[in-house]
């Protein structure tokens, strides 16, 4: 059984080495991959590219899905979470509950089903908690926790949204559809609109750092 304060000491030693990582390119870069407003493209073109792929049936209940995951987030992350690691650790301030985040980039990729598509959700995921550590807005173990807690809850909602809306698999029934469409029925050049806006606000964030 794991002790909670070896896993405490163990954070703060992973903290304290990101934090020390003495680098004039990761000073600059940082700061702005945590800043939420540089991700706004790349959520709208994503809820564009939602609107547009699923009819009205799965979108009600994509959005109905989504709405209930972020409120047990906000629900968990105030009187379970929240509450249990201020007892933990002695600066509360710096806990940086950031589950939704992930919850409902788990349950997009999830809905989308493509392979890139995943790995750029995942790489987001693990560089954007670096950037919140290498800040000081977070603890390495905290954020740890937040995305485990995240991947569950989305992966949950998706399981239960998968109940009400069958899976539509009519584009992957031929070798010529599958070149068009994910197995769920996105549109792939919609998805790499989604990965066109991803990594060009990457490219944005790094030529911003050089001022």
């Amino acid at each position: 059984m794991i002790d909670l304060q070896q896993l405490i000491q163990f954070s703060d030693r992973i903290t304290q080495d990101i934090n020390n990582c003495d680098s004039i390119f990761l000073d600059g870069i940082s700061p702005y991959i945590s800043m939420p407003v540089f991700w706004i493209p790349v959520i709208l073109v994503a809820i564009y590219v939602i609107f547009r792929d699923n009819n009205s049936h799965k979108l009600i209940w994509m959005l109905s899905m989504q709405a209930l995951a972020i409120a047990c987030c906000i629900v968990l992350a105030t009187f379970v979470i929240k509450p249990f690691l201020t007892k933990q650790f002695p600066d509360p301030s710096i806990l940086g509950i950031t589950i939704i985040p992930f919850c409902l980039v788990t349950f997009l990729f999830l809905s989308i089903r493509s392979a890139f598509f995943t790995f750029s959700s995942i790489l987001w995921m693990i560089t954007y908690s670096w950037a919140r550590v290498y800040n000081g807005e977070s603890l390495f173990v905290v954020l740890l926790f937040c995305i485990f807690t995240g991947l569950l809850i989305g992966a949950l909602f998706y399981m239960l949204y998968r109940i009400f809306v069958k899976n539509n698999d009519r584009y992957s029934s031929s070798h010529a559809a599958e070149t068009l469409f994910t197995s769920s029925g996105y549109q792939i050049e919609d998805i790499r609109l989604i990965q066109c806006t991803f990594y060009s606000t990457f490219l944005v964030i790094i030529f911003i750092s050089l001022f």
